[in-house]
């Protein structure tokens, strides 16, 4: 994939996502585990939309399936 931003909006999040899970396993037995978990999740959700406007990009017409077939 070839992208200007490819890396702080994919690489970094996968990056920080890696080091959520290893002080996760440290902090197992503390609070913060909790932090770290919900970090990790909304990391992982910036992952999938970003992957997901690289296939559908924003302002690109795409046909209407709906008139297609009622109209």
């Amino acid at each position: 994939m070839t992208d200007n931003y490819i890396t702080f909006r994919l690489y970094v999040p996968i990056g920080i996502m890696t080091l959520l899970i290893v002080m996760l396993f440290f902090h197992r037995h503390h609070t913060l585990k909790y932090l770290y978990i919900v970090n990790f999740f909304c990391l992982l959700a910036a992952v999938f939309v970003y992957l997901i406007f690289r296939k559908y990009p924003v302002g690109y017409e795409y046909p209407n399936l709906y008139r297609e077939f009622y109209h």
